[in-house]
C-alpha cells in the first residue's frame, strides 16, 4: 500500500509539471474503471453486466474529454495513467485492510500511522532524483503555504481511510466527484485554462456515470427495485 501511494504521488505530481490541471482531472475520471477491475481481481465484488455497462460509459466519456484536448500531452497522459493504476491499487488494498470482518481488521488511524512513514522509502529517492538547487530557497519563501499543505495532507490521509472504511472503494470514488468538479472549475476560473464544449460534455458524462455507478453500490435496494419494475 505504501509503495502504491508513493508511486502514485511521484507520477501524479510529475504529470502536473507537464500537462494542465483540467486535462489531468479528466483523465482521473477513468480511474474508477481500474478500481472496479481490481475489486473483481481481489474478490471484493462480483461481475455484473449493468455495472460494467455504466463503467464502459464512464471510460468512453473520459476518452472523449481527453481526446478533445487541443494540445494533447502524451507524457502527461501516460504519467497520469500510471498514477491512476497505483492509486487505484492503493484504494482497493486499503479497502481490504480496513475490512470490518476477517483477518484484515485495522482502524483508520493505525493504517495511516503504519503506511505514511513507509511511503518515505519511495519518496526520498524520488526527491533526490528530481532535486534542484532552488528548492531550499523556495521552501523558506513558501513555508507558510507548505505548513498548511502538510496539515491538509494529514487530514486527507485520515479522511480517505475513514471514507474507504465506511463507504468502500467505490464510495470513495463518489466522494471524489465533488472534488474533481471543484478542481476543474478552479482551473478554468483561476488558472484561465480553456475547455472545449466536447471536453465539457465528456467530463460531465464521466461524472454522471460515476454517480450512477456509486449510487448502485451505496443504495442496492434502489437498484433492485428498478430491476424489479
Amino acid at each position: 500500500i505504501a509503495a502504491c501511494g508513493g508511486l502514485c504521488l511521484v507520477t501524479g505530481n510529475w504529470a502536473y509539471r507537464i500537462a494542465t490541471v483540467s486535462f489531468l482531472q479528466m483523465v482521473k475520471e477513468s480511474h474508477i474503471v481500474v478500481v472496479y477491475i481490481f475489486t473483481l481481481a481481489f474478490g471484493l465484488a462480483q461481475p455484473k453486466l449493468h455495472e460494467a455497462a455504466v463503467l464502459l460509459f464512464v471510460a468512453a466519456s473520459a476518452t472523449l474529454a481527453v481526446s478533445a484536448q487541443a494540445e494533447l500531452s502524451v507524457r502527461g497522459l501516460l504519467l497520469q495513467l500510471i498514477a491512476g493504476l497505483f492509486g487505484s491499487l492503493q484504494i482497493v488494498l486499503t479497502n481490504v485492510m480496513l475490512a470490518r470482518t476477517g483477518k484484515g481488521r485495522i482502524d483508520p488511524l493505525t493504517m495511516v500511522l503504519c503506511v505514511a512513514p513507509l511511503m518515505l522509502v519511495f519518496l526520498v529517492p524520488a526527491t533526490v532524483f528530481t532535486w534542484e538547487a532552488r528548492i531550499m530557497s523556495q521552501l523558506l519563501e513558501f513555508r507558510g503555504y507548505i505548513a498548511i499543505n502538510i496539515l491538509l495532507a494529514f487530514l486527507l490521509q485520515v479522511t480517505t481511510a475513514l471514507t474507504i472504511r465506511y463507504l468502500s472503494a467505490t464510495g470513495m470514488s463518489l466522494a471524489s466527484m465533488a472534488k474533481d468538479l471543484g478542481i476543474v472549475y478552479a482551473a478554468t476560473k483561476i488558472l484561465g485554462e480553456q475547455l472545449s464544449s466536447i471536453q465539457v460534455v465528456g467530463f460531465v458524462g464521466s461524472v454522471l456515470g460515476i454517480s450512477a455507478y456509486s449510487g448502485m453500490q451505496l443504495f442496492p435496494q434502489i437498484r433492485e427495485a428498478v430491476r424489479a419494475t
